[in-house]
């Protein structure tokens, strides 16, 4: 029993914050994201729970709203001290980096609620705490590297340096001017400075309203770029996701002559999987948003503009 005790480095974490206070929050979030974790595997369901993966490989991951009522991941620290304890409790494992990705992918959920494996206390692993890890983890002590801001983004648009050394806060330079297209509000289609074609879709059953005006589209002479900005829940029904499907499709067929497409889909998550890989699969190039919002970044410069997107490709 002492042994097991000694190998529960979690749940003695969170033994030391419950009884004592001490304030050892970093120093579980860096024991939590590198540690091996029991979790509750599910089929995938409409219900409120995240989704990993897509097709066959689906699953869904099970969730708690103890104490406060509020969605949480239900996580066991120390999985082979809990079963020999308590019992198996949960059907699978997973790493706390990837319990910790499934939060931020999915903003219904609070957090992660860790049960431990040799009392019956607990510890919530909050939104706020994700703030302090960052996207690529807590870094070594000492070593800390920032996320990149979007500023960081621009600034290496401007600069043309490696993001990865360039870390400094953007200053604009004089001459220069910033154009950065968010999530629309209302549907639009219009023509940005750098004479690449926008087109906003703040809802999806608002398509073959602006699929409409993009046909009349008509290029300068050459292929012409159009970006899409798709706004998407990620819980639209598949019906809908192929109407939209069937539409982008037939205006890319109709207008290949003169448009090459991409499409962003804002605050892009895990939910949005089926939809991103259904267009992706029609030869759109897909794209989520930076997190903030931002979809589409023009710089200009008196040298000319620069533009392209402010998120990541999607990879299926």
């Amino acid at each position: 029993m002492t042994s097991q005790l000694q190998q529960a480095t979690l749940s003695n974490l969170i033994t030391r914050m419950t009884n004592s206070g001490a304030n050892v929050v970093l120093e579980f979030l860096e024991a939590f994201q590198q540690a091996r974790l029991g979790v509750v595997l599910l089929e995938p369901s409409e219900k409120l729970a995240p989704v990993l993966g897509a097709g066959l490989s689906a699953i869904s991951l099970g969730t708690t709203t103890f104490n406060d009522g509020k969605f949480r991941l239900l996580a066991f620290a120390d999985p082979e001290v809990f079963s020999a304890r308590y019992g198996r409790k949960f059907n699978g494992t997973m790493m706390g980096a990837q319990l910790l990705d499934a939060v931020r992918e999915c903003f219904e959920f609070e957090g992660i609620l860790v049960n431990s494996a040799i009392s019956v206390n607990a510890f919530a692993v909050e939104r706020s705490h994700l703030r302090s890890i960052g996207e690529g983890g807590l870094p070594s002590r000492g070593t800390g590297k920032p996320v990149p801001t979007l500023g960081q983004i621009i600034s290496g648009i401007f600069f043309g340096k490696n993001l990865a050394k360039q870390l400094d806060v953007l200053v604009v330079p004089p001459g220069h001017k910033l154009a950065v297209a968010h999530p629309p509000e209302k549907p639009y289609v219009a023509r940005s400075e750098s004479g690449i074609w926008l087109a906003g879709v703040p809802v999806l059953r608002q398509i073959e309203l602006v699929a409409s005006e993009v046909l009349q589209i008509e290029a300068r002479g050459q292929r012409e770029r159009l970006v899409w900005i798709l706004c998407a829940t990620g819980f639209e029904p598949i019906d809908l996701v192929e109407q939209l499907v069937s539409v982008l499709s037939g205006v890319a067929l109709q207008t290949k002559a003169r448009l090459v497409h991409s499409l962003v889909v804002p605050h892009a998550r895990l939910r949005h999987y089926y939809l991103m890989k259904r267009i992706s699969d029609i030869g759109f190039q897909v794209h989520t948003s930076h997190e903030d919002g931002a979809c589409f970044i023009e710089v200009h410069k008196p040298s000319g503009i620069v533009a392209g997107m402010a998120g990541k490709a999607f990879e299926a």
